[in-house]
């Protein structure tokens, strides 16, 4: 794996062009794994700047497979593009990925969506499913999905409120409670990301503080890479009570 980390630009997480255009021209990188919305930051990638990664990978012969499992999670004010919805060109050198395990919590149907526009690229990925065995869907999670996508949009815009409701909660209260701690925008996906690093521990510590003595249950940052040293990620797919209850034990501990 060749990574292309982000850069924290004015406060915003921005994709580092330059590092990506560098390391796809190296002929061993043939293959962009693309995540939008992206997870764990919590950004949805502006039409521009999709732009500029598709003409990187057209230009460098890449096939991007698009990581859009979050696509339905837009908070308010922001905009999903789909990848392959930019070019017929870049259709067809694109493998798009969605499901609703993350949208509608089906996580355990087990069942997502691949979206391949070119036939032959298609053939391609259908050829390899076969011969690793994974060429069946279970029947309740194909129902489920369909149900998902077709009777649950009410549902997905109070869940939608919610998460926003949630991310002002979290910001608000650390910057009255934990001022320290940065807690970044989310434009999409339902996990908060947040910067610890001013607190002036390191990751293994903070983990121990959150888990041992706030009973609050993070992902770690470093699960992300060792970019992610020093944040954590807080799912904010849950209710307030829940969230503001944490925090509180979050606050405690720190505070000790």
């Amino acid at each position: 794996m060749v990574g292309n980390p982000l850069v924290l630009r004015d406060g915003r997480w921005r994709l580092d062009l330059d590092d990506l255009e560098t390391k796809a021209k190296d002929p061993r990188n043939k293959v962009l794994l693309f995540c939008s919305p992206h997870n764990p930051t919590g950004r949805v990638w502006e039409r521009d700047e999709l732009a500029a990664v598709a003409r990187i990978a057209l230009e460098n012969d890449l096939i991007v497979v698009s990581d859009e499992i979050h696509f339905d999670l837009v908070l308010p004010g922001s905009a999903h593009t789909v990848f392959s919805t930019l070019s017929p060109e870049i259709a067809a050198r694109t493998i798009v990925c969605t499901a609703p395990s993350k949208t509608f919590n089906l996580a355990g149907m087990q069942t997502s969506n691949i979206v391949i526009t070119d036939p032959a690229l298609r053939e391609t990925y259908n050829d390899e499913r076969t011969r690793t065995g994974f060429f069946t869907l279970n029947a309740l999670g194909f129902e489920a999905c369909r149900l998902a996508y077709t009777e649950a949009e009410s549902w997905l815009e109070h869940l939608i409120e919610l998460v926003a409701s949630n991310h002002a909660l979290v910001r608000a209260f650390m910057a009255e409670r934990m001022p320290e701690v940065v807690v970044h925008d989310l434009e999409g996906t339902y996990l908060q990301w947040m910067d610890f690093r001013a607190l002036g521990h390191d990751a293994e510590e903070l983990e121990r503080i959150n888990t041992a003595e706030a009973l609050v249950f993070f992902d770690e940052g470093t699960i992300f890479g060792p970019e992610g040293a020093g944040f954590e990620r807080m799912n904010l797919a849950a209710p307030a009570h829940a969230i503001t209850a944490a925090l509180e034990r979050l606050a405690a501990a720190y505070g000790r």
